[in-house]
């Protein structure tokens, strides 16, 4: 910036004339400034909300793979157990078959 220019602004001078502007709206528009206060606290209030859905998701995110990974296992171990239990039946052939009043 050219020393000139620097030299044309005062210091502060955003902050005077933000504080002299807030000034005058507070004097002249009261109930405006008031709803500009409480749709502050609503969009603060639904970024809470937002952030606390977020956790929540999140954790039931985690929770599902806890699930998923459980579930995984026990598939393989019921899977390993029939394959166990396949080895152990002999297999029939036709004329063992059963036959009543033998």
């Amino acid at each position: 910036m050219p020393a000139e220019l620097a030299d044309l602004a005062p210091p502060n001078w955003w902050e005077r004339t933000r504080g002299r502007a807030l000034s005058l709206f507070r004097r002249h528009a009261p109930e405006v400034l008031k709803q500009l206060q409480n749709t502050q606290q609503q969009v603060d209030g639904a970024v809470v909300a937002y952030e606390r859905r977020q956790r929540d998701i999140q954790q039931l995110a985690h929770d599902a793979e806890a699930v998923l990974d459980e579930l995984k296992k026990q598939a393989r171990d019921q899977h390993a157990a029939a394959l166990a239990a396949a080895d152990r039946v002999p297999v029939c052939r036709k004329s063992d078959r059963f036959r009543p009043g033998r």
